[in-house]
């Protein structure tokens, strides 16, 4: 219990509905964690806070322990929040993992504190739905672009911004290499949209009967063909999905 965090393991607590408000037991030990303390970032009772605290008493959750109230320990889950909140910095990259996914957002999970990213900031090359290629409990990096304190500790990151620059592909990747690449988007033309790195997108070309059997968020081995200053063209390397 040093610092008075401690950590809640799953399986030691409830989300009680009806009072709103976390409770179990710590070393034999009565202790909830009130409305008041259960999260530092702004969620909306209809939806967001029960799936959220539902996922947090499942999942476990680390928290501070404050003064005993009734004989029993009170536990808050915003103050340890506030201190990873103020242990991120805007320009800074972090590794998070998903915890929701939808089809314009991704929501991360960095040093308990949740980040934003909208699906602008998630790769150079177009994706039209998220949920197409990401699932909660992927592990990502993201870095911080904004905090907004005004508007309950908001914060927005980018999938993108934390990878390496188009620049930098020159001293990694060469015409003829294989390499993976993950499907975005089928071009009206024989051509598939794709991304080698959420920095580097590029135009997957091949016979349409092999384009039209490609799946959005599908990994493939291509064979790169041109590199440019705004990507790359590759082909399948082997004709065999």
């Amino acid at each position: 219990m040093e610092n008075n965090i401690i950590f809640v393991k799953p399986g030691d607590c409830i989300w009680d509905e009806s009072h709103r408000e976390i409770r179990g037991k710590i070393n034999g030990k009565d202790f909830f964690v009130p409305t008041s303390e259960l999260t530092l970032q702004n969620f909306r009772w209809g939806r967001d806070v029960p799936r959220g605290i539902k996922r947090v008493a499942k999942e476990g959750f680390e928290g501070v322990l404050q003064e005993p109230q009734d004989g029993k320990l009170v536990v808050s889950i915003k103050e340890r929040h506030s201190m990873g909140y103020n242990r991120i910095k805007e320009g800074e990259t972090y590794q998070g993992k998903v915890i929701d996914v939808n089809n314009d957002a991704l929501y991360v999970e960095v040093d308990t504190v949740i980040v934003r990213v909208y699906i602008t900031d998630c790769s150079r090359s177009r994706m039209n739905d998220l949920r197409d290629f990401f699932r909660i409990g992927n592990i990502l990096k993201v870095k911080i672009l904004h905090k907004d304190k005004s508007f309950p500790f908001r914060i927005s990151g980018s999938r993108k911004e934390a990878y390496p620059e188009i620049s930098e592909m020159y001293h990694h990747y060469e015409i003829d290499r294989e390499v993976f690449v993950r499907a975005c988007e089928r071009l009206n033309f024989d051509g598939y949209r794709v991304e080698l790195t959420p920095n580097i997108p590029g135009i997957l070309n091949g016979p349409e009967e092999l384009l039209d059997k490609i799946q959005r968020g599908q990994r493939i081995k291509v064979k790169i063909t041109k590199i440019e200053p705004l990507g790359i063209k590759c082909k399948v390397s082997n004709w065999r999905l």
